[in-house]
């Protein structure tokens, strides 16, 4: 996506949609800032689950949830979709978001694909990441609560993690498991909350909606 003219001059929203790894979050920042789109019109599912649930970074697999977590998250998505306005218009960034907003006409939905190997090249990078920062995290957290003399039960859980952390095994191949099993888990829970993903992909490029137009006004590969 190079220029304005690649989309719509009067669009609503952008919603940026495709599986991990498909270089969806460096476009968006790009995109925020050719259309001027305000920070607070800026939205990704990732820190909407995590807002939800009070969690830290969900980039190394299939996080165990509730159903009324997923509720929670596409109420979100389907709120942010319904406030397009071409005066105002937001970004939203996550995995269905297109398959939500196939029915508004204002809204510009970009689906990213990538081959699986560079997927999983960048997944595992900022795995690798998360695991440093986390780990950095956890030592300040413990000398914390070594200097100002914690309760020990509180010490013993910091330090646990802090090994659970160092000793966990991140690589390419810990990467694709994890990775493998949370398509298949969230495919099963889109699908039972969502019939119309039953037996097909949502990312494929070729989706149409029940009109017969395609899904994906755009497709980034």
């Amino acid at each position: 996506v190079q220029t304005k003219e690649v989309l719509v001059p009067k669009f609503g929203g952008i919603t940026i949609s495709g599986r991990s790894g498909t270089g969806k979050t460096a476009t968006m920042e790009f995109l925020a800032s050719l259309y001027s789109i305000k920070p607070e019109r800026i939205k990704k599912t990732g820190e909407i689950m995590r807002k939800i649930t009070h969690s830290g970074k969900t980039s190394r697999g299939f996080m165990q949830r509730d159903e009324e977590i997923d509720e929670k998250i596409d109420t979100e998505q389907k709120a942010i979709i319904d406030s397009a306005d071409s005066n105002n218009p937001f970004m939203l960034e996550g995995r269905l978001a297109g398959f939500l907003a196939e029915q508004n006409q204002n809204v510009v939905k970009v689906l990213f694909v990538a081959p699986s190997e560079i997927r999983m090249k960048r997944i595992l990078k900022r795995a690798l990441e998360d695991k440093r920062e986390e780990i950095e995290k956890l030592e300040k957290e413990r000398e914390l609560a070594l200097s100002s003399i914690a309760d020990p039960a509180v010490i013993e859980y910091l330090s646990q993690r802090l090994i659970d952390e160092k000793t966990e095994t991140v690589n390419l191949k810990s990467v694709k498991e994890k990775e493998k099993e949370r398509e298949r888990e969230d495919l099963k829970r889109w699908r039972k909350k969502h019939p119309k993903l039953r037996g097909i992909d949502p990312f494929n490029p070729a989706n149409k909606d029940k009109e017969g137009n395609h899904i994906y006004t755009i497709v980034v590969n």
